[in-house]
Formats: structure tokens, sequence, C-alpha cells
């Protein structure tokens, strides 16, 4: 099993730490939230209800303590009556607010006060019934009596008893709202921690991204030019003993005896200039990342000419018509071998890849961009076009369209995109499949380019 660089697991170990950190986050807020939801139920579910349900009792209790005052003060008048209804509904109120407050949520302690308030209760129910039977029967003296000595004191003593649980009501709900208010400083302050967590979590695993992405970088270059150094080697030492083989080829063949002997050194020939031009591509390809000379120009002319006029038999071979249009005098700012290798790479490319098709031209054509800063250069094609699939790779090196057969190495259009971008140009392509193919590339024009002063803009 391979073993992770140790930067690659500490990148997976502080991006589990962010994801965990978050995770965290979410969870611990989410237990406050639960926290505080159920100290807000105490409230609203017992504290405030608590409250309510007492209060009314006491008030209660104080108007039940006034109508029976005024019945025993008639009665004293000479006006005893049966007690009026309102006394009644008032003794039941207080009953039925006490067993709904005892319905209620308690807090800890709070049920150890209510055997005293039954009691009282009860003992007021009773001097409650003695008033009213005294009051009935017509007896002020014994009414007032019940009044005073029984169920005035019992009255105050159940309303001191009373005050009391709205007190003890009322400090638990403070102490509830406190210790919500401790949940929420504490969830902010856990909230900012985490965050400042995440924060620091996620800044390391970024550094740490940075420093894998940089390496990964220095990687790719230091292959990169260690295979162009390569391929530079490689080019030069092939190039020496192929000149030398073509050499003595060409001695050879210009003293043949016979026909056939120079038709088979001729062929040799041709084998041994196509194994030169590969060589001389690899070449081009290992050097194109190399600076421009900021001096070098060339003539668009003489070059277009120079690269047809090479080309000439190779189209006439493969039946292909050349044709260029009227070129204006253009200087260019890079040298000419190098704008001579871009124009051979995609006039060959054209030719090669003709196709089968009835029409078979390649056409070049030459202008200014628009601002006039730089030359345009077009080499279009009759042939069956580049495929879509293929398109966007095709100036990669060593691509190639798929059943394709033609000898070729794949490092024309790659040298040729290497030599434009050295250049501060532009490369591209235009195709429609069946239709042919438009590759085109831009160079910026050497200053004073009219007049022949030569020198890149």
């Amino acid at each position: 099993m391979t073993k992770l660089p140790s930067t690659a697991r500490a990148l997976i170990l502080s991006f589990a730490a962010v994801a965990v950190s978050f995770t965290t986050g979410i969870a611990v807020a989410q237990v406050f939230s639960v926290r505080v939801r159920s100290a807000a139920r105490e409230i609203t579910e017992n504290s405030s209800p608590s409250v309510a349900w007492v209060s009314n009792m006491r008030g209660t209790l104080r108007e039940l303590e006034v109508r029976l005052d005024g019945l025993v003060a008639a009665c004293r008048a000479g006006r005893c009556a049966p007690a009026p209804a309102r006394v009644p509904a008032l003794r039941h109120t207080l009953q039925g607010a006490w067993e709904d407050y005892r319905r209620l949520p308690t807090f800890p302690g709070e049920a150890d006060r209510w055997p005293s308030v039954d009691a009282l209760l009860s003992r007021l129910e009773e001097a409650t019934s003695a008033t009213l039977q005294a009051a009935a029967l017509g007896d002020a003296a014994q009414a007032d009596a019940r009044l005073r000595e029984d169920l005035q004191p019992l009255a105050d003593q159940l309303d001191a008893e009373l005050a009391a649980l709205v007190a003890f009501d009322h400090d638990q709900g403070l102490q509830v709202a406190q210790r919500i208010d401790a949940l929420a400083q504490e969830s902010i302050t856990t909230s900012v921690l985490l965050d400042v967590l995440s924060v620091g979590l996620t800044v390391l695993a970024a550094a740490l991204a940075i420093r894998v992405v940089r390496r990964y970088e220095r990687s790719l270059t230091e292959r990169a030019r260690e295979l162009d150094e390569f391929a530079g080697r490689v080019a030069h030492d092939v190039k020496s003993p192929l000149a030398t083989t073509a050499t003595a080829l060409h001695v050879a063949r210009m003293e043949a005896m016979t026909d056939r002997g120079r038709s088979v050194l001729e062929r040799a020939e041709r084998g041994i200039e196509r194994v030169r031009r590969l060589v001389d591509g690899l070449l081009e390809f290992a050097r194109a990342d190399a600076a421009p000379s900021r001096e070098g120009w060339a003539d668009l002319r003489e070059v277009l000419d120079d690269v047809l006029n090479e080309l000439a038999p190779a189209a006439e071979a493969n039946g292909v018509a050349l044709r260029i249009e009227a070129v204006p005098p253009e200087r260019v700012a890079c040298a000419p071998g190098i704008l001579t290798s871009i124009v051979g790479n995609l006039v060959q490319n054209a030719i090669t890849h003709m196709g089968a098709g009835p029409v078979r031209q390649v056409g070049v054509r030459v202008s200014r961009t628009e601002g006039g800063r730089a030359v345009r250069v077009e080499v279009e094609d009759t042939g069956p076009g580049v495929p879509e699939s293929l398109a966007a790779r095709v100036f990669e090196p060593f691509v190639r369209g798929a059943g394709v057969t033609r000898p070729g190495s794949g490092l024309g259009l790659a040298t040729a995109k290497r030599l434009v971008t050295a250049h501060g140009g532009r490369i591209g392509l235009r195709s429609r499949p069946g239709s042919g193919a438009l590759f085109w590339f831009e160079l910026p024009r050497a200053q004073g380019s009219a007049d022949g002063a030569g020198r890149p803009d």
C-alpha cells in the first residue's frame, strides 16, 4: 500500500479537523438551544402561570372578605338576609383557582407549602359558612363575631401564604431567566471559540493546500525542464549523424550507375529527410520556452514564399492546390526561422490531413488585427475538419486524431503554439467537422514594418 506524503496527511487531517470543528459548533449550538428552550418552558409553563393563578386567588379572597363584611354590616343595621349569589361564586372560584394552580408543573420545594394553604382554605370555608348561617338567622352579633374573630384572621393568614407562593414562583422565574442569560453568554463564548478554531484550522488547511499545489507545480516544472533538456540533447545527438548519412546518400545517389540504385537511394534520402524533420520538430519544441530575441524580425512575404515553395512538391504529390492571397509588406517581431517553423507546421498539417474530399485546397491569407499592432495569418483547408472531441486538445504535444495513419510526430501544432505564445502572440482554430479547418495565429508587428525599420513594437 502506497504511503501518503507527510504534507498530504497533514492536509487531510486539517480538513478533517475543520469538518469536526464545524460539526461540533453546530452540535453545541443545538445543545444550547435545547437547554434555553427547556428553561424558557419553565417560565412560560410554570413560573408565570403559577404567579397568575395565585394572584387571582388573592384577589378573589379579598373580594369575598369585602362581600361578607358588607353582609354582616347590613345585618347589624337590622337588614339581615341570606348571602347574595356573588358570595357562593367567589367561594367556588377560590377553590377552583387553587386546584388549577396545583395541576401546573412545580419547582423544587414548592409543593411543601401546599398543606398549610389547604388547611387555611378548609378553615376559611368553615368560618365563611358559620358567618353566613348567623346572618341568615338574623343573629347579627354571632355573624359579626365569626367575621371578626375567625374569618378575617384566616383570610389574612391565607393571603400571607399565597403572597409567599407568589414570591417563591417569582424568584424561581428570575433564577430561570438568569440561567437563560448565562446559557446565552456561554453559547456566544463557545461559538466564538469554535469559530476562531475553525478559522485557524481553515487557514492552516489553506496554507497546506497552497504548499502542496506549489510543490506539485515545482515538480511539474522540473519534469518539463528535464524533458526539454533531454529532448534537446537527443535532437543534437541525432542531427549530426543524420546530416552525415544524408550527405553520403546524396553522393551515392549521384554516382549510382543504374536507375534502380538511384531510386533506392532517393527513397533512403527521403526517409532521412523525414527523420530530420522529426528531429527538428523535437528540437524546436524543446527550445520553445526560451525567451525570444527582442531584436529579431522576419519579412512575412519572403517567409511565406519560401514555405509554400518548399511544400509545393508535397502538396502536388497529395493532389492539393496551394493558394496564397496577396501578402502586404509586413514584418513581424520574430526571427525568420521561427516564422518559417510556425507557418510550415500549419501548412504541412493542412496538406497531411486533407482527407479524400473532391475539393483539395489550402489557402493562406494575411491581415492586420484591429488596432494594427499585430499581423494575423490564416491557413484554411477544405479537408474533413477537426472533430469536436479533439478541438480542445489539438495544440497539445503528441495529440493525434483517431484513425490517423499518416506519419507524424504529433509535435507540429504544439511547437507552433509554443513558438507563437513565446513571442507574445496568439494561436487558435475554427473548425466545422466535414467543412474544413481554419488555423490562425497572430504575432506582434515589427515597428516600422512598412518602411523596413525592423524593430519590434
